[in-house]
């Protein structure tokens, strides 16, 4: 389903975003009863959503109105579109838990090897290839890692596709999982660390803990700090700060798994990259797009979820989009942050 090209041309892109646009909220409005409620209070039918400009027809959707939908009876808020028992995975962050905010969202296998390609693309942007060492990092709960690496899972990865040699590491008992990382990252020195940025903080203060630099102790050529909505977010002081401690080349990447959505920077850091044949990416404000170059929240719309479909799904995050041929080739927009 997915094109393999990273350097799509622009009219291309349009095309195919047209096309599963209209595929994509026909299967919304038949198998979710949010979406089909959420259409029937805008008096919208599919066949008024026929272009890109139709887009704008569509009410946003956020987070906290999922929630007011949550019953017992239905803890995905009508959003789930397949019967459970044909799932993948379903995910409920632990922030969620704690928060008492239950923000289902489930994948199926075909939702899952789309998100590989997001991976795979991303991965061979930065040049990883076979025998590479990569050190990962992710919470237990998470829905990225268990596609990126070969750990716990019969299913094809990332890994496998690249050949990569897997350091895997879990984030969540900060205690143990720190010292380890710090251990392994000593003794082995993998090319590539990719972690959440909340991990790499707490790894970069137990180096230093130690008495040690971290420049002088890991040695990565490539650190991937990878950003959940609900962690610990970067600030270009904190990466000015990294970038000085430890020496390696940085790149940020963005991971919304509510809507199974990955943007990552390429070697030209201008702006993450984000997939256009996957999603629609908007800039709004007050559920209106800005101008170019201004800023608005970042808004989604996922082109190909079979489980949970995301459509004009806003986030928290202010950012400027550009749509300019990147200096890498691509052609599709960069997300500035």
């Amino acid at each position: 389903m997915v094109s393999k090209g990273e350097e799509m041309l622009r009219e291309d892109i349009e095309r195919v975003q047209e096309q599963r646009l209209q595929r994509e909220v026909k299967y919304a409005y038949n198998y979710s009863e949010f979406y089909r409620r959420k259409f029937a209070d805008a008096g919208l039918k599919p066949y008024d959503v026929k272009s890109l400009d139709d887009l704008s027809k569509i009410p946003v959707t956020s987070k906290e109105e999922v929630l007011s939908k949550f019953s017992d009876s239905d803890p995905f808020s009508g959003r789930l579109c397949v019967p459970i028992d044909t799932l993948w995975y379903i995910i409920l962050p632990h922030e969620a838990t704690l928060s008492g905010k239950p923000l289902y969202t489930a994948y199926t296998y075909n939702d899952r090897r789309v998100l590989l390609e997001q991976l795979m693309r991303f991965f061979r942007m930065l040049g990883v290839g076979a025998k590479d060492l990569v050190m990962t990092s992710g919470q237990s709960w998470e829905l990225t890692p268990r596609v990126l690496e070969s750990a716990f899972t019969i299913q094809e990865t990332v890994q496998d596709r690249l050949g990569f040699i897997n350091i895997p590491l879990e984030a969540s008992l900060v205690f143990i999982d720190t010292p380890r990382a710090i251990y392994l990252g000593e003794q082995l020195k993998p090319r590539i660390f990719f972690t959440l940025v909340s991990y790499f903080d707490q790894v970069t203060q137990g180096i230093k803990s130690q008495k040690k630099v971290p420049k002088d102790v890991f040695q990565p050529e490539i650190i991937v700090l990878r950003e959940l909505m609900d962690d610990m977010r970067l600030t270009d002081e904190k990466q000015n700060e990294y970038k000085s401690e430890w020496g390696s080349e940085f790149y940020r990447m963005l991971d919304v798994q509510d809507a199974a959505f990955l943007a990552m920077e390429c070697p030209e850091h201008d702006g993450l990259h984000a997939w256009e044949d996957m999603f629609i990416i908007e800039a709004l404000s007050n559920g209106e797009p800005v101008a170019e170059r201004e800023r608005g929240k970042l808004t989604i719309t996922n082109l190909w979820s079979e489980a949970t479909p995301a459509i004009r799904w806003q986030t928290d995050y202010e950012v400027t989009l550009d749509r300019k041929r990147c200096k890498c080739g691509g052609n599709h927009l960069r997300i500035k942050l």
